[in-house]
């Protein structure tokens, strides 16, 4: 639960109307999303670190990572 000026919104009134008092989560997660990218388009460039490149599955598999060490299916 938040503090009662937060459910307020006073900050809100800074926008000028246009921004919404509640925003919905959305239904699909951004995990959901960055693994249909890694399967659609695999050898893609993914977004770029300084001047390095990886594709989407080599990001992927970099992510799985952690997870296949814990014994995660």
């Amino acid at each position: 639960m938040g503090s009662a000026a937060h459910e307020k919104g006073p900050w809100l009134d800074k926008y000028g109307g246009y921004a919404p008092k509640e925003l919905s989560l959305p239904e699909t997660s951004m995990t959901y999303f960055f693994e249909e990218s890694a399967g659609r388009v695999p050898d893609v460039d993914a977004p770029r670190r300084f001047d390095e490149t990886i594709s989407y599955s080599e990001l992927n598999d970099f992510a799985d990572g952690p997870m296949r060490s814990t014994g995660w299916p």
